[in-house]
C-alpha cells in the first residue's frame, strides 16, 4: 500500500490528532527519520519535536534501524526502514510564519513494484493508516481550500477549484473563517500559490 492524506491542522487540531494516535496501545511518535543517536528518539511531547514525525508501534514490528553518517565534526543516523511506520509531516505554524502549512500522513508498505517490504507487519500498519484516514475524513472538511496566486490575473488555472484532496481540521477552519482575506495556507515557504477559503483573484486579462 502506498497512500497519503494531505491535511491542514491548527495546533489544537494537532493536539486532538496526537491524542487519538497515542490512544492506541503502545503506539508512539518518533522524532523524524534523522536521529542524533543510534536508536529511534521517541517523543512524548511532539510540540518539542521537529516537523517530520513517524507513527510507530514497536510491539508489532522489528526494531527501527538506521545508517550511521559522519561528516567533519557532525554525526547522525538516518532510518532505513521507515516503511514500518506512518509518516506524519506536521502542519500548523512553522518558522514563525503567520500562515498554516499543509502537512500529510503517508504509508509506504510496498515498493513501486508492489513488493511488500515487511509482510509480517504490513497489514497492521495499513490498518492503522486506514483508521487515521477514516478519522480525518470524518472530522475534517475537504473541497474548501482554494489554491490561488493573488498577484496574477484570473485564468483557467488561477484560482484552482476547491481542493478535494486537502482535508482541513475544525480548528483550522475556524481560524481561517475568522479572517478569510488575511489568513491562508501554504505548502512550503516561498510558495507562489496560497490556499484561501475565498476566491480573492482579481479579474483581468489571462
Amino acid at each position: 500500500m502506498r497512500s497519503e492524506v494531505c491535511l491542514v491542522m491548527h495546533p489544537e487540531d494537532e493536539e486532538d490528532f496526537a491524542r487519538y494516535v497515542t490512544s492506541e496501545q503502545e503506539v508512539v511518535f518518533v522524532n523524524g527519520p534523522k536521529w542524533n543517536q543510534p536508536s529511534p528518539p521517541i517523543c512524548s511531547d511532539i510540540e518539542k519535536a521537529g516537523n517530520y514525525l513517524m507513527i510507530w508501534n514497536p510491539s508489532e514490528t522489528t526494531g527501527l534501524t538506521a545508517n550511521h553518517h559522519r561528516k567533519e565534526d557532525k554525526e547522525w543516523w538516518y532510518c532505513n526502514n521507515e516503511y514500518l511506520t506512518i509518516q506524519f509531516l506536521r502542519s500548523g505554524f512553522q518558522f514563525d510564519e503567520p500562515f498554516l502549512f499543509e502537512g500529510r500522513i503517508a504509508v509506504n508498505t510496498t515498493s513501486k513494484e508492489k513488493t511488500v517490504h515487511d509482510p509480517s507487519s504490513a497489514e497492521q500498519i495499513e490498518r492503522r493508516f486506514k483508521n487515521l484516514r477514516k478519522q480525518i475524513k470524518k472530522t475534517y472538511r475537504n473541497s474548501t481550500l482554494i489554491w490561488q496566486n493573488t498577484s496574477l490575473p484570473r485564468s483557467k488555472t488561477n484560482p484552482l477549484k476547491p481542493a478535494p484532496n486537502v482535508w482541513i481540521g475544525p480548528h483550522a477552519i475556524q481560524w481561517l473563517e475568522e479572517q478569510p482575506r488575511e489568513r491562508w495556507v501554504q505548502q512550503f515557504r516561498g510558495a507562489g500559490a496560497r490556499g484561501y477559503i475565498l476566491d480573492l483573484v482579481q479579474d483581468g486579462e489571462s
